[in-house]
């Protein structure tokens, strides 16, 4: 084995002309390899358990639902509509599953925090 002597310049040139080949052969996809499986079949999408969860997870019945869960849990159960005009406040739109969830959180975080430092059980 011998070693070819080479200076910087002709380093630098060659490992430039490697990357170049690099990147020529990652950007170029390769639909060779696509098979029958690999299909999207929206049918069987629809279906699944995923987006069943995910369907639940966007429903502003199921957020409303929860957040009544969180306040009924600290017996503020009357404060409903004052948390929903709050939400319409801040956002200046009709509450969704987001913000209903999130403020659900605040509101079990803040409270939750209180019930330490107050000591109360």
């Amino acid at each position: 084995m011998t070693l070819i002597t080479r200076n910087l310049e002709q380093i630098r040139r060659v490992a430039s002309q490697h990357t170049k080949d690099l990147k020529k052969q990652n950007t170029q996809p390769d639909y060779s390899n696509i098979t029958d499986t690999m299909k999207i079949d929206i049918a069987s999408m629809r279906k699944s358990k995923f987006h069943k969860e995910t369907k639940n997870y966007l429903s502003t019945d199921v957020a409303e639902e929860e957040l009544m869960m969180t306040l009924n849990h600290y017996s503020l159960h009357s404060y409903r509509d004052r948390v929903m005009s709050f939400i319409t406040k801040i956002t200046q739109q009709q509450p969704s599953a987001f913000t209903m969830r999130v403020c659900a959180e605040f509101l079990s975080d803040i409270l939750n925090e209180y019930k330490i430092k107050k000591n109360i059980k």
